[in-house]
């Protein structure tokens, strides 16, 4: 669908070089799961702009070396790109703080489910309630039930952010340009 704009859907600047760069390479790829949860939302959309800048400074500077090199700003361009992706990297740090937190709790909780599962098992098997084969028939139930949903919820980061890529995209293909260049319509030569 980029092929088909007109030249003044690239004078946007949400539409230069580095942006359609950025999301091809990092959107694309993204498209593998969907979800959609508000907050993880709206924080993947920041993580994203934030990262588009230090993508345009890239892309720029490749596609101007010459220029640049003739003008000796090599080290403005690399100050310039270190300053854009200063925010992008705290981020990435806090989502990893936050991810291995998930991870800790997640793979934790699978041992403390046994913990409270046997222990109360013990006391209804005591207690004459149960028997022995029901407590361990229920305790491996509720220990695949939970890793079932700890195995699921490792993969809502990654489908909240293939959500976001997905939204992206399509809203790139669903744009029309005023003059259709790929339309066999309309006046020929």
């Amino acid at each position: 669908n980029i092929m088909r704009q007109d030249a003044s859907y690239f004078d946007n600047p949400n539409h230069n070089t580095g942006n359609l760069t950025a999301h091809l390479a990092s959107d694309t790829p993204n498209v593998q799961a969907s979800s959609v949860a508000q907050y993880l939302k709206f924080r993947g959309q920041r993580d994203m702009e934030s990262a588009v800048e230090a993508s345009q400074i890239v892309t720029e500077s490749i596609s101007n070396t010459r220029t640049i090199q003739a003008l000796c700003k090599e080290g403005y361009m690399y100050e310039a790109y270190c300053a854009a992706a200063q925010e992008p990297h705290k981020r990435a740090l806090v989502r990893g703080l936050w991810q291995a937190l998930s991870l800790a709790l997640s793979n934790s909780f699978v041992v403390v489910n046994f913990a409270i599962a046997y222990a109360f098992g013990l006391w209804l098997i005591r207690n004459e309630w149960s028997t022995p084969f029901i407590v361990f028939q229920v305790i491996e139930a509720l220990n695949m039930a939970s890793m079932s949903v700890m195995m699921a919820a490792s993969y809502f980061p990654e489908y909240i952010r293939a959500r976001i890529s997905a939204g992206v995209m399509f809203t790139m293909m669903r744009q029309r340009p005023k003059i259709d260049n790929m339309s066999h319509q309309g006046d020929k030569p």
